[in-house]
């Protein structure tokens, strides 16, 4: 079996990396776990991008693409169980399958959701929802990424509720997803049915880059 690789995608804008204080804080703690040793990082700079850094044995790696447009996204659940993802490695083979089944579905994006039936997170994104006057999200213990773009959306908001919930308790609901290469994105549909939108999310992601 190859060994494990670890994965940052880190956003280059306004010629810095606005997280990357919480990018190498996760990093350095996966790492720590999954006994990876790290040499030291510089943040990467410059020209407006994302960087993909690769951690391994043999040291990091790293591969530029042009940031992707933000656009509001079509959102499918998916069949496919999610078996937990408490780092953010190479082993992705789950969410590349329900990614490609949700292509197939004409969405952009898919959720997954436990074994036990509760939602999960995106294949590349962290799910959030309004529950009236707080903001909520997916606990941790479900086994999700500690993702970069939650950490910065916990601090702007104030904190975030933890729920569990299923796909029907989201129908209907305010919600919106974000990662750290593109920031909060909204949902326009959710499994065929129209996402309402909330202006809080509007405000967030005017906050959303430091």
């Amino acid at each position: 079996m190859r060994p494990v690789r670890l994965i940052e995608t880190v956003r280059v804008r306004a010629g810095r990396a606005p997280l990357w204080d919480l990018h190498l804080t996760r990093l350095r703690r996966s790492a720590l776990v999954l006994g990876i040793p790290l040499e030291p990082i510089e943040p990467p700079a410059g020209t407006e991008r994302v960087v993909r850094l690769v951690a391994s044995a043999g040291g990091i790696g790293r591969e530029d693409r042009p940031v992707a447009p933000v656009a509001a996204l079509s959102v499918a659940f998916s069949g496919v169980a999610h078996p937990g993802y408490p780092h953010k490695t190479d082993q992705r083979a789950h969410f590349d399958a329900a990614l490609a089944e949700a292509c197939l579905d004409r969405a952009d994006e898919a959720l997954l959701s436990t074994e036990s039936g509760w939602v999960a997170e995106g294949t590349f994104t962290a799910l959030f929802w309004w529950d009236g006057a707080r903001l909520a999200a997916p606990p941790q213990e479900l086994g999700i990424l500690p993702s970069v773009a939650r950490a910065r959306i916990a601090e702007i908001s104030g904190g975030l509720v933890e729920r569990r919930v299923d796909p029907r308790g989201l129908r209907g609901r305010p919600i919106f997803l974000a990662n750290a290469a593109r920031g909060i994105m909204e949902v326009a549909s959710l499994h065929g049915e129209r996402v309402p939108r909330d202006q809080r999310t509007d405000a967030l992601a005017r906050w959303f880059w430091p």
